[in-house]
């Protein structure tokens, strides 16, 4: 039996070279920023609005799942999902073109409006 918690961060320590691990004390735009794409498909999984939502850069997870009446099981298998997957390095986000990858609010606004990056900066086909 482990004695790890997915939602306390005192009982996960990253390796080198590794993203800190996600816990309920982490905004919800970490989680998603860690690989937006694999993030996405699991809050969508989850049945989360929280991909459309304006607050996930002030939000925690653990607020988020309070206000949307989740229960603590449905928020530690999120943390669990989210930290099992690969982080993207930050100059990977950086030179990539998929939706919402820079974070903070680019990434705000194009959630909130369901746009991707690319047609945020004009470069989508007309």
């Amino acid at each position: 039996m482990s004695n790890k918690d997915p939602g306390n961060p005192s009982t996960a320590s990253p390796q080198p070279d590794e993203a800190p691990p996600i816990h309920r004390k982490s905004l919800i735009a970490e989680a998603l920023d860690r690989n937006p794409e694999a993030s996405e498909a699991i809050f969508k999984e989850l049945g989360l609005p929280c991909i459309t939502c304006a607050a996930v850069e002030v939000e925690t997870l653990e607020d988020g799942f309070e206000l949307l009446g989740r229960n603590r099981e449905d928020l530690d298998t999120l943390i669990e999902r989210i930290n099992a997957v690969p982080a993207v390095a930050t100059h990977e986000l950086a030179a990539s073109t998929e939706p919402g990858v820079f974070g903070g609010w680019l990434t705000s606004l194009g959630r909130l409006f369901g746009r991707s990056h690319s047609d945020i900066n004009g470069s989508a086909a007309s």
